[in-house]
């Protein structure tokens, strides 16, 4: 309850959606079709394409040296990937 006396509610949604989608409008959108105001308070992204939070590094693990080793990796996947297509 808000000093003024009105109410106050949350609403927590899980929203699966294109690339593109302004997803913080959406509360103040549906704030104003029930004729009120709304503010997002929190929004986390849990995927964007094959990248899911769940996979993420937690930001400490990311070092330049832990950079250098998945950008090596993914060099060498990529040309024996070249190599591999070539020779057929």
């Amino acid at each position: 309850m808000h000093a003024d006396g009105k109410r106050s509610y949350r609403l927590a949604l899980a929203v699966v959606c294109s690339s593109g989608t302004f997803i913080r409008v959406i509360g103040p959108d549906l704030a104003e079709a029930l004729g009120t105001k709304a503010v997002m308070e929190s929004l986390v992204r849990t995927a964007v394409g094959r990248f899911t939070l769940a996979r993420a590094l937690p930001l400490g693990a990311i070092t330049p040296a832990s950079c250098a080793r998945r950008l090596s990796k993914r060099a060498s996947d990529h040309v024996s990937l070249v190599v591999d297509f070539h020779l057929r």
